[in-house]
């Protein structure tokens, strides 16, 4: 005999986009499924995490190849939310990048809206692991027999108090990419200054500080995690995207000074394509 929904718990899917940049085992533990973004190559699409690796994206930048890339589209998130429906959940909460820097999140809230089931869509006003950690949190909070709502509240909660801190080689393809101010971008260029960027409270990328050297930016960055850490963060991912050695050098550093997980995971494609090779970030929630 089956059981009615009325006679039983709620099930809550819980999805994020590709840019969390999750580690796969942090991510399955956690419950949480990922609708990809898209890297565009003149002609050619990749959907990240199926056809192109950070690595490959990597490469074709060193190759010169101008790089573009675009949100999921309506039907990316309809087969993720089918998907859900199949495997027996009732309802879902959709933890996404920043609307300040893609168009993801308008896009899953016309899904949504058009859907006959709950679907709660959260903006989590920045991206990576700060993202990730606020999706792990909503993952967590669904297998506790949260209500959707409830669930939405915790990735809420989450990314409001997550922060990402991050250095890259070069600000230009931030700066051709619209994601940062041509001002902001020239002080890469200035006085061999190293700008340390931040997501600020509107979900946009601006400058934190600048330092003289590119060793002065890791100990800001490592700085950055020890003051989350005694704040209260339950945890610390490391990202990297095309040379991973100053990132796992920082991760290292940081597993030997504080009590939480540390985690490395390299930057999304998505993500890696608008700051470039070189990026050594540190993220909390």
């Amino acid at each position: 005999m089956s059981i009615s929904k009325q006679n039983r718990a709620i099930r809550v899917a819980v999805i994020t986009d590709s840019t969390a940049s999750i580690p796969e085992h942090v991510r399955i533990a956690a419950g949480v499924n990922v609708v990809n973004l898209h890297v565009l190559a003149g002609a050619q699409s990749f959907q990240e995490n199926v056809d192109i690796t950070p690595t490959e994206c990597a490469q074709l930048i060193a190759q010169k190849k101008p790089l573009t890339t675009s949100q999921p589209t309506p039907a990316d998130f309809e087969r993720a939310l089918q998907q859900a429906w199949d495997a027996g959940f009732d309802e879902a909460v959709l933890v996404l990048i920043s609307s300040a820097l893609s168009g993801t999140v308008s896009t899953a809230r016309t899904v949504a809206e058009a859907s006959d089931r709950t679907v709660q869509v959260v903006d989590s006003q920045t991206s990576g692991m700060a993202l990730g950690f606020a999706a792990v949190a909503a993952g967590r909070a669904a297998a506790g027999g949260l209500s959707a709502d409830e669930v939405a509240a915790a990735a809420a909660l989450a990314a409001a108090g997550s922060g990402a801190y991050f250095l890259v080689d070069s600000l230009d393809h931030l700066r051709r990419g619209g994601r940062l101010g041509a001002g902001a971008a020239a002080l890469g260029t200035l006085l061999g200054l190293k700008p340390i960027l931040t997501i600020d409270d509107s979900g946009k990328i601006v400058v934190s500080s600048k330092v003289r050297s590119r060793a002065a930016a890791l100990g800001h960055l490592a700085q950055h995690a020890r003051d989350a850490v005694e704040a209260g963060a339950s945890g610390i991912a490391v990202h990297y995207f095309g040379e991973p050695d100053r990132a796992r050098a920082l991760a290292d550093e940081l597993r030997r000074e504080v009590q939480v997980p540390v985690y490395l995971s390299s930057a999304s494609a998505v993500l890696g394509s608008h700051v470039g090779p070189g990026l050594v970030a540190v993220t909390f929630a």
